[in-house]
């Protein structure tokens, strides 16, 4: 008796996951195939692996992102102070908090600039 009354609990409560819990935390993945708690188990293991994964990737993205903007700045610095000589300290915080896009302009206006104002 115990035994089917854990089967009619364990089912009542993989249908609560399948349609309230589950659905609206992860609403990419189809519950439709687990037809067990064990099922529900090994799927949410795999997706933690495939978050963790993604969660690698995405990390090191942004690492290099941020590597590379960094770089972008290090040489525009490097490029101004040897055209126009020392920069002063508000060009260097104008270049510091710089996003990419503005980067790379000023880089290309360096190219033809005559005078540091001219770059920005």
């Amino acid at each position: 008796m115990e035994h089917e009354e854990q089967k009619s609990l364990n089912k009542a409560f993989l249908a609560w996951m399948k349609g309230v819990l589950l659905p609206s935390r992860w609403e990419h993945i189809d519950f439709a195939e687990v037809d067990d708690l064990e099922g529900v188990h090994s799927m949410l293991e795999e997706t933690v692996k495939e978050w963790k994964r993604d969660w690698k990737r995405e990390g090191l993205a942004e690492g290099r992102a941020e590597g590379r903007v960094a770089g972008q700045r290090q040489l525009l610095l490097m490029q101004l102070n040897a055209k126009f000589g020392e920069l002063s300290d508000e060009h260097k915080a104008l270049i510091e908090a710089a996003d990419e896009e503005s980067l790379r302009t000023w880089s290309v206006a360096l190219l033809t600039a005559e005078s540091l104002e001219a770059v920005f």
